[in-house]
């Protein structure tokens, strides 16, 4: 007969185990749904460990980000607390990592895009997650990343009191900031610094710091200087690279000032990462009426200066107890998204919601299609619309130069005036004026390139 936990949740088989926990597929009877089930391990299970438990856990479920892992209710069976999560179709990163060794760039962006969404929001709402790994990044089948254990490891570390404890420093030492290391609290810059360790290991393969022991590892994060990822992966692009290398500064004061700013990055390095894999496949969803031109990167400081602002069931598990039937559904799906790499960039260049999240509609049927455009520029992506422009610059209008402010004026007004008569004249003729002002705003450097080109390839659309 299955176990019920609160005359509720019908335990099914067992996920995996942690240093923390054991984590079970589920069956909510009240609802009729599928779930996880997080077990807080016995021996972190005393009183005040469980009180800090529901506490964290009903925190960190106050957080709705459709790239966080749902947090649906908690309670305690026995003397054993216990976490009800979202059950998440796919994969983890550390799985596709065993699987693959070193991902793809493209992927890689598409996925730590989405992941600095949410830490976003996390950060934003007073939350430091402070167990950024590739195990707590999950990617569902529909190509959505998704961070799982917001709260427990605050709890556990709460608990433990040192990070040499059983599962505070042995699960977490390759992802570890300096700060931590040398006791200091940590803050969202620290949850940075481990996403941009996860950003090394996806892009070179393995991670920066390998040892015998976790405490080597750490203090390495403390005191060693970071292997060059540009060595351990000649022909990424330096605007990638330096992303990474921001990322990971030992000095807090060093990274970038938000996950928004260290996503903004990402985003513009992503162009000379992206673009000549999209060049190199001609791939374009079939509703699309032009190529968007985008131009190289310059330095890669520059562009970081210029964003600064003024099916497997996994949560958080150790992943060398992942099943070997598991493994295999993963590389299948694994597979599935590295074939469709160049479509889920172009979606999530025509998503509404800029904060990383693709869209989880069926992919349309990919096309070869060529259009001339008057921009200069050397590869092409699919379009952003209108409205997806004026985000990306509203966000930010002093990352697109001098003339940020009042592009974004004469790109509001165009689109008050196609709101009104879509495809009027009038609608031509002020995108006609403003692509030519956009050519001298270059000219003058008044403008940075990368954002004219896409603008000019958006009203050249609306100016047929």
């Amino acid at each position: 007969m299955a176990r019920v936990l609160g005359d509720r949740y019908e335990l099914g088989g067992r996920i995996g185990v942690g240093g923390t926990a054991e984590v079970f597929e589920a069956r909510d009877r009240r609802l009729d749904r599928r779930v996880a089930i997080k077990l807080l391990r016995i021996d972190f299970a005393d009183a005040s460990a469980r009180a800090r438990f529901e506490h964290e856990a009903r925190a960190a479920a106050s957080l709705s980000h459709p790239n966080v892992v749902r947090i649906y209710d908690v309670g305690e069976d026995g003397s054993r607390p216990y976490l009800v999560m979202e059950l998440v179709e796919g994969h983890s990163v550390a799985e596709l990592l065993d699987e693959r060794g070193r991902l793809e760039p493209a992927l890689v962006v598409v996925i730590v895009e989405q992941i600095l969404g949410a830490l976003a929001e996390a950060h934003a709402a007073g939350w430091v997650h402070r167990d950024v790994k590739p195990s707590n990044i999950l990617l569902a089948a529909d190509g959505v990343a998704k961070l799982a254990d917001f709260g427990i490891a605050k709890a556990l570390s709460d608990a433990t009191q040192g990070m040499t404890a059983a599962g505070q420093l042995i699960g977490t030492a390759k992802y570890l900031s300096p700060e931590q290391v040398s006791g200091d609290a940590a803050t969202a810059r620290s949850d940075l610094y481990a996403l941009g360790v996860v950003l090394y290991e996806m892009l070179a393969g393995e991670p920066p710091f390998v040892a015998e022991t976790p405490i080597a590892i750490a203090l390495a994060h403390q005191r060693a200087p970071v292997p060059p990822l540009a060595a351990r992966r000649p022909g990424l692009a330096p605007a990638l690279v330096a992303v990474v290398e921001r990322a990971l500064q030992k000095d807090p004061d060093r990274r970038f000032v938000d996950a928004e700013s260290m996503r903004h990055a990402l985003s513009a390095a992503s162009d000379a990462s992206i673009a000549p894999l999209i060049a190199s496949t001609a791939v374009l969803p079939a509703d699309s009426a032009a190529a968007t031109a985008v131009v190289p990167l310059a330095d890669p400081t520059d562009v970081i200066a210029a964003h600064e602002p003024s099916p497997i069931p996994l949560v958080s598990t150790d992943q060398s107890q992942t099943p070997n039937r598991a493994s295999r559904r993963a590389l299948g799906v694994a597979v599935a998204i590295l074939a469709f790499v160049a479509v889920l960039v172009v979606a999530r260049r025509n998503a509404q919601d800029w904060n990383g999240v693709l869209p989880s509609t069926t992919i349309p049927a990919p096309v070869t299609t060529a259009v001339p455009t008057t921009a200069k520029v050397s590869t092409t992506t699919a379009p952003l619309t209108i409205d997806a422009l004026i985000a990306r610059i509203a966000a930010n209008p002093a990352a697109a130069g001098e003339k940020g402010d009042e592009l974004l004026k004469k790109l509001r007004e165009i689109q008050r005036e196609n709101a009104q008569k879509p495809g009027g004249k009038s609608v031509q003729e002020t995108a006609r004026k403003t692509a030519d002002e956009i050519n001298e705003w270059v000219d003058e450097g008044e403008l940075d390139p990368s954002i004219a080109a896409v603008a000019q390839q958006v009203l050249q659309t609306l100016a047929r």
